[in-house]
């Protein structure tokens, strides 16, 4: 892993690393679904005031986004747990190993 050149903060990655770093634990996991949860169920309470609908618009933008963050992370990990669990697989079978 190195850090990049960045008006914010980056890193690379090696492919060897992209798996590890993509996946989440079991308990993480549960966390990120609780909060998904707690912001799905504000998105639907969210009270319409007809003579605020621009505080309405940003107040589900605002939950909307946190639930996209939130469920591309949880994905992300779904993706990268059959490539963490190959490379455990192919690294218990070579020659060498214990």
């Amino acid at each position: 892993m190195k850090q990049l050149e960045h008006s914010f903060e980056a890193w690379s990655f090696t492919e060897e690393e992209i798996p590890l770093v993509r996946h989440i634990s079991e308990e993480h996991r549960r966390y990120l679904k609780t909060i998904l949860a707690d912001a799905a169920e504000e998105k639907l309470r969210i009270p319409f005031d007809p003579y605020k609908p621009l505080l309405f618009a940003q107040h589900e933008a605002y939950l909307r986004g946190q639930m996209d963050i939130l469920a591309m992370l949880i994905s992300d990990s779904d993706l990268a747990r059959p490539k963490l669990v190959a490379a455990a697989e192919d690294a218990s079978t070579q020659p060498g190993k214990d």
